[in-house]
């Protein structure tokens, strides 16, 4: 009877780790959630595969933005 609930748990846990981040910021919000759109739906990628991809893009987007703002603030 647990086993649906275990299924579930990286997802809820990786939301919630998240959120935090991305409700300070949402300009990292559209390029993870384009990439995991496309890695559940047209490649069927399980979250598994699709959450620790969308984590280093996330980790990715927000050096790159970081490093933009500190140009322009040069």
């Amino acid at each position: 009877y647990l086993v649906p609930a275990f299924d579930a748990a990286f997802t809820a846990l990786f939301g919630a780790l998240a959120y935090k981040y991305f409700i300070k910021d949402l300009k990292l919000v559209p390029i993870p959630l384009i990439i995991a759109f496309i890695l559940s739906f047209f490649l069927k990628q399980g979250t598994g595969i699709t959450i620790p991809v969308c984590a280093i893009i996330s980790i990715v987007v927000a050096y790159l933005l970081l490093k933009r703002e500190q140009k322009k603030l040069q």
